[in-house]
């Protein structure tokens, strides 16, 4: 009988100011829960200093290939882990000839027809609608939520409806589109509201934004370089963020979030977001003006009944623990022995 070796896989994904911060989080916790199985992390990135800084800080190697690089990946280990919403079905099938077992986190294109496993974390999943084979899943039960958030779960439902509604706006670690500055105007002044502010750190907010705090007169606070948000979310009744991870982590905490996307093509997931009634998708940030945004937070000020609805709802879709269950998948694809 051969003696088993040291398991370790690649993860290839990337973050930056255009792609969001989303992917790196998410496969950092997955790393943490893999190495809780006795499965290291390598990962291969793009050269993004944001991205770099986060997978040093976790003690995480990694080496620099862009995603569009089919051939940057090198030395790569049996199992290859690809966190990305690209269609990458040449990269896949390059490692698939190299003999690799290919895992693909949260992408639905045709590349996903030729990986061993693709996993849709997201609560947006419809098992009909996105099933495309064997090895395909995907859902609520498999999110990736961090040990901060399972640690502060109980706390933050905890917390009862009070005014001022404490509202967070938390629109991802690149913010392309600006939205936060658009949604921070918007809230300035506002009666029974306060607002915590997260600049992403891979975003470059306008300096303008800034001075709008001195204008909140104490109900409005600004916070940079967070690495961990569930501080945060165990006081916020509300939240404003985009499509993306924090939704996830926003639901398990029991925070309606109100949803304000960057792309056109998110349409089809602020439409399930809506019918899961767990928080309001108000749609592209083009059309999202002022009045709007105002509109969505004064909704909560005078309805308890609707947000504890609302909460409850968001809550009661997730138990926090699919990253362990994406890591024991990955743990039983089969390893070579020495």
């Amino acid at each position: 009988m051969g003696m088993e070796v040291a398991k370790r896989v690649t993860i290839w994904t990337e973050g930056g100011s255009y792609i969001g911060m989303g992917h790196i989080a998410r496969s950092v916790n997955l790393s943490r829960a893999l190495k809780d199985k006795g499965i290291d992390s390598m990962y291969y990135v793009n050269n993004d200093l944001t991205t770099m800084e986060i997978l040093k800080k976790n003690d995480l190697p990694y080496r620099i290939s862009p995603m569009e690089d089919v051939q940057g990946i090198f030395d790569e280990d049996e199992v290859v882990i690809i966190d990305t919403k690209k269609d990458v079905p040449g990269q896949v099938e390059f490692l698939k000839c190299r003999r690799r077992k290919v895992v693909l986190i949260d992408n639905n294109t045709a590349a996903a027809e030729l990986a061993d496993l693709t996993v849709m974390p997201s609560i947006y999943f419809d098992g009909k609608k996105d099933y495309m084979g064997p090895g395909f899943i995907g859902g609520s039960e498999y999110l990736i939520i961090g040990d901060s958030f399972i640690a502060k779960r109980e706390e933050s439902l905890a917390l009862e409806f009070s005014l001022p509604l404490q509202v967070l706006v938390s629109m991802g670690g690149a913010d392309p589109n600006h939205i936060t500055e658009k949604v921070v105007a918007a809230l300035l002044g506002m009666d029974n509201v306060e607002v915590d502010v997260v600049i992403g750190n891979a975003s470059q907010p306008a300096e303008s934004i800034f001075e709008l705090e001195k204008e909140g007169d104490g109900k409005l606070r600004f916070h940079k370089s967070l690495t961990d948000l569930a501080p945060l979310m165990i006081g916020a009744h509300v939240a404003f963020t985009a499509l993306g991870t924090t939704i996830n982590e926003l639901v398990f905490m029991g925070v309606p979030p109100i949803v304000i996307s960057n792309y056109f093509d998110d349409s089809q997931d602020l439409d399930r977001l809506s019918k899961l009634e767990v928080g309001i998708a108000m749609g592209h940030h083009s059309d999202c003006e002022g009045d709007a945004i105002r509109a969505a937070v004064e909704s909560f000020v005078g309805d308890r009944s609707g947000w504890e609805s609302m909460r409850a709802a968001a809550a009661a879709l997730t138990d926090g623990l699919g990253v362990g269950r994406i890591a024991s998948l990955i743990a039983e694809l089969g390893w070579p022995t020495a």
